[in-house]
């Protein structure tokens, strides 16, 4: 408890003294690009994400839910921006065990070259205009309830003749409260040092962020709602929502409200195969310059050969302490049925069934399972269903969970 109250008082310490910056320095920041949000998934609920924080998209948004992983993940975004301005990104999420997990992502922005002119307005060379960021992110599950989380960045920006780089770090914490459903994100964005350009010094867009999201189950929707404070920018609310249907489609909307523009919104759609492949695209429209466009891909795959290890899980020359997994539940919607239960550290899972009638055990998956959840076609038969797991490792199996009943009329 002694930490979480220092983590959230450093915090509020640096959201505090952010806040107390004047807006009229408004876009006197350079490298925008630290603050741009590359995910077309994210695009579509209007960047609301740092409560949400749960896929890989969180090495930008709160390096703190990397920890959500629930497997490693490579995806590819896409943004057709303003004036024939282009920026692209490739994310790899990496989950080491369930205590530490890794984000390591890229972001280019590129546009055609611009042609000079002199002080008589007569045309000269043409020049480029770049900039790359490149991220490396951890996040440490401190206990079920708290996550911690550090990137580091390294960036290099182009403008015809001039160029820089230079390094910043985000630091931030992801909370599970004691209300089912809602969770909190907190993070503080580009810790580093001014850059300079030729003879002048400018400072980089230092970001505070705070996000809720709460899920509801029942309707399959989740719901956010983030605070943005920069250096240069007064505070910005972010809200979003995103409906998923049968595991498949998903659906979102967004807006962000400023305090010069209350209308920027936003939209998104999503189409999920096996639960592997994840096609996005998402629009939002900005009321000054217009529509952007992004497209995203995502491909979710478990590691061939994962490192275990864990307070559960010793070395080989070690015994191995196997426990089942907890909070198993059950969720049924009309068509399809959902088993889903607490992930331990770095073990995999089987899953039972009987129907009251019966006495026989049926294991449900063919293969031990990395994902703690699995679906099902909702069975047709009226009558009492018992559902348990058991924890895998090495093909040692512990004992099962309690046995969680489903009643079909």
């Amino acid at each position: 408890m002694r930490t979480i109250i220092i983590i959230l008082s450093i915090l509020n310490f640096y959201l505090t003294l952010n806040a107390q910056e004047s807006a009229s320095s408004a876009g006197s920041s350079s490298i925008l690009l630290l603050r741009f949000d590359p995910s077309s998934r994210v695009a579509g609920f209007s960047g609301a994400f740092c409560g949400l924080a749960d896929d890989e998209n969180a090495l930008y948004f709160n390096p703190a839910g990397l920890n959500n992983l629930q497997s490693s993940v490579l995806s590819l975004n896409h943004t057709e921006w303003f004036k024939d301005i282009r920026i692209d990104n490739i994310i790899f999420g990496y989950d080491i065990s369930g205590k530490f997990d890794l984000g390591l992502g890229l972001i280019h922005m590129w546009m055609p070259g611009i042609e000079g002119k002199d002080n008589l307005g007569n045309p000269t060379d043409y020049f480029t205009v770049s900039t790359s960021v490149l991220n490396l992110g951890f996040s440490y599950s401190y206990n079920r309830s708290l996550n911690l989380g550090v990137a580091f960045k390294y960036f290099h920006d182009k403008l015809g003749l001039y160029s820089v780089s230079s390094m910043a770090f985000d630091a931030g914490i992801y909370l599970k409260t004691f209300i089912s459903g809602l969770n909190i994100g907190i993070v503080v964005q580009n810790f580093g040092p001014e850059v300079l350009y030729d003879v002048k010094k400018q400072k980089i867009p230092l970001t505070s962020r705070i996000g809720l999201s709460y899920n509801l189950n029942a309707v399959n929707t989740m719901l956010m709602l983030d605070f943005v404070k920069s250096n240069d920018t007064d505070v910005n609310l972010n809200f979003g929502i995103e409906y998923i249907f049968q595991k498949q489609f998903s659906i979102r909307a967004g807006n962000i409200f400023a305090p010069n523009n209350l209308v920027t919104p936003s939209i998104g759609v999503g189409f999920y195969l096996n639960q592997q492949y994840n096609i996005y695209y998402s629009f939002v429209n900005y009321t000054d310059l217009g529509g952007t466009h992004r497209l995203g891909f995502a491909f979710n795959f478990s590691p061939p050969h994962k490192k275990i290890r864990s307070s559960l899980i010793y070395e080989d020359t070690q015994p191995i302490e196997l426990i089942p997994p907890e909070n198993v539940t059950v969720t049924v919607s009309e068509q399809e049925l959902n088993i889903s239960w607490s992930r331990l550290n770095g073990v995999q899972y089987n899953v039972f069934a009987r129907y009251s009638s019966n006495n026989k055990w049926i294991k449900l998956n063919k293969t031990p399972l990395y994902l703690n959840h699995i679906e099902f076609k909702k069975p047709l038969a009226p009558g009492k269903y018992h559902f348990r797991v058991s924890s895998v490792y090495k093909g040692k199996e512990s004992a099962y969970s309690k046995e969680v009943l489903l009643d079909v009329n």
